[in-house]
């Protein structure tokens, strides 16, 4: 099984609260769905910090998720992007 998640330009000031509530979405999803480990495209340190955080917010809404998120570079991970 597959999952995308797609966004759509926007203001870049609310870039990252848009891309943490995505987040917060897809996660619920996956962890409904039995998926322990998420693997991001790497944007640099302190941005794959960001994307950590919505996982610690799924976490205190929802028990027993034991969910792991992982960054790899886009180059390194085909799956990580998509052709069209």
């Amino acid at each position: 099984m597959t999952t995308v998640v797609i966004g759509v330009p926007m203001n870049p000031h609310k870039q990252e609260r848009a891309r943490r509530k995505c987040l917060e979405a897809m996660i619920e999803i996956l962890v409904e769905d039995g998926v322990n480990k998420l693997v991001l495209e790497s944007r640099g340190s302190a941005l794959d910090l960001r994307d950590i955080r919505p996982v610690g917010s799924v976490k205190s809404r929802v028990r027993g998720i034991s969910l792991t998120v992982c960054h790899a570079k886009g180059t390194d991970e085909p799956r990580l992007w998509v052709n069209l």
